[in-house]
């Protein structure tokens, strides 16, 4: 899904803000990632029961009071991401725990436990955007070659719902039936912005990638819905 949230055409410039939220069972922060930029917006830790049984607490009195602090902790969660997820387009939830993995966000576009990283250490401001940018460049490689095997497939098979040159992409756009472009990174810049142009209305999906393959025909190629 990150594929779909971020523009890879535009690498890690400034057109997408992606959150990234580290869960624990004690600790909670967020991250903003625009470009190259990352900043921690928001952290809150909580200090959680222990199983001491101080003052002739009871076992399950313990128990409530540990509940009640994840449930606190959940809802301050649950409050602050209201307030930060409208500035973000896509969600990466990181961490570890029974939280993490009740967590969910509709805006999420993966989830990925500790586990995955080298060392929890990797949680730092730097490590964490460079993390983001190997991670976002595996998606990409990913995409791409889901998208490349397809348009060579449709030349081969099923011409007709592809769409090539600048004139006829404007016509078919003016028909509303412009499902994806796909462009080479090493297309005229002026060409891409009068692509980028002609698909924002339709909220068409452009994809960018690196295949020679394409610069044979022109360095795009439009996919028609029908």
């Amino acid at each position: 899904m990150l594929d779909q949230v971020v523009p890879n055409a535009l690498d890690f410039q400034t057109q997408v803000t992606i959150g990234i939220h580290t869960v624990t069972g004690t600790a909670s922060t967020l991250y903003l990632i625009r470009g190259t930029t990352i900043r921690q917006v928001w952290h809150h830790e909580v200090r959680r029961q222990n199983g001491t049984r101080r003052g002739g607490q009871s076992a399950p009195r313990i128990q409530r009071i540990r509940d009640m602090d994840v449930h606190v902790f959940e809802s301050t969660i649950r409050e602050a991401m209201g307030k930060w997820l409208s500035k973000m387009q896509g969600l990466i939830l990181v961490g570890n725990g029974p939280l993490f993995q009740r967590a969910t966000n509709a805006k999420c576009v993966a989830k990925i436990p500790f586990a995955k990283f080298e060392k929890q250490a990797t949680i730092q401001d730097a490590c964490l955007l460079q993390w983001y940018q190997d991670y976002h460049v595996r998606v990409e490689a990913r995409a791409t070659q889901k998208v490349m095997t397809r348009l060579k497939t449709w030349v081969e098979c099923n011409p007709d719902k592809l769409i090539y040159g600048l004139e006829e992409f404007r016509r078919f756009v003016d028909q509303g039936n412009v499902k994806r472009v796909v462009v080479h990174r090493e297309l005229a810049s002026d060409t891409i912005h009068t692509l980028i142009h002609l698909c924002k209305p339709l909220n068409t999906c452009i994809t960018f990638v690196r295949d020679p393959w394409l610069l044979g025909f022109g360095g795009f190629m439009g996919v028609r819905f029908y």
